[in-house]
């Protein structure tokens, strides 16, 4: 088959499909979650088996686990045969896909996880949060933001044409989940987040803070193209990657042009190699995108 790996970022769901995916995958899958374990001090893989201790751990650890389970589940689809012609991380979801195309080892993808989060809320100008809209197009949450109430909010994510994530400080997206409920939005609501990811302004200067980190490390050129969730770009060259794995961190993403560059390579399926199903929910939603595996249907159709 050929196939294309998707990895997403802040925020995906668990299941409960993940403990049974890496028990059915012990040989390939083990080393990511083990090492983030070490570098966390939490047993990650622990927590996924317990809603409560899932609860508990801190969010630069659970994106630490995003990030091993993600690359776990794309080392045990490798290791049934099958290879990505193109990897795509979507948000922090960037780092285990540089992790799966080569451009960096595993270990320095962990870390690129756990600095980003320490980069972000050193910079942060003032503490910020996301919040989600579904059912208003993003001409109406350009109307919305328009208001000087909502100065500096700021629309970061356009999973698909009407669920749309904004970022900013915590009271004004609280206003902003009214406004937009009496706007007839189907849901509004806060999330779980602690940074207001991808903002341009708030986060401004994580970018530069990040760069002499990343220069730090040892950069391959990529196995495969990476999809760029900022520009919708195929990526083919170690320096590109470094940039944009620096300025992502202060770019609005969005998950259309990423899929739509995914499926001009003539896909028989995009990989969603992480937990939960997020990315193939958004993608559902996006006319002309690829179909999609993932944890749920990927012992029967891949057999991993």
């Amino acid at each position: 088959m050929r196939l294309a790996f998707a990895f997403p970022g802040v925020g995906a769901p668990l299941t409960g499909r993940e403990v049974a995916f890496l028990e059915r995958n012990k040989q390939a899958a083990a080393a990511p979650v083990e090492r983030a374990s070490a570098l966390a001090g939490v047993d990650l893989e622990a927590a996924l088996s317990s809603d409560e201790a899932m609860a508990a751990l801190s969010e630069v650890n659970a994106q630490l686990l995003t990030c091993a389970f993600s690359c776990s589940a794309a080392r045990a689809v490798e290791a049934a045969g099958h290879k990505p012609v193109a990897v795509a991380g979507y948000s922090m979801g960037l780092y285990a896909a540089l992790e799966c195309a080569g451009a960096v080892a595993l270990d320095d993808a962990l870390d690129i996880t756990w600095r980003a989060h320490r980069t972000m809320k050193q910079v942060c100008k003032e503490a910020g949060s996301l919040a989600v809209t579904v059912g208003l197009t993003e001409q109406d949450v350009a109307a919305l933001l328009a208001r000087d109430e909502l100065a500096d909010v700021r629309l970061v994510n356009r999973n698909n044409d009407t669920a749309l994530v904004c970022a900013g400080p915590v009271d004004q997206l609280r206003r902003l989940t009214e406004l937009a409920l009496e706007a007839d939005a189907i849901k509004a609501a806060l999330l779980p987040a602690d940074l207001p990811y991808h903002h341009g302004s708030l986060l401004a200067d994580a970018p530069d803070a990040f760069a002499p980190f990343l220069a730090s490390l040892a950069w391959r050129e990529p196995a495969c193209p990476v999809v760029s969730a900022v520009s919708g770009r195929a990526l083919v060259r170690a320096r590109d990657l470094r940039e944009l794995t620096a300025a992502h961190l202060a770019r609005p993403i969005a998950l259309p042009p990423m899929l739509n560059t995914l499926a001009a390579l003539d896909l028989d399926a995009v990989v969603e190699c992480g937990p939960g199903l997020s990315l193939t929910q958004s993608a559902r939603m996006v006319q002309g995108a690829p179909p999609f595996i993932n944890l749920k249907t990927i012992e029967r159709r891949l057999g991993v």
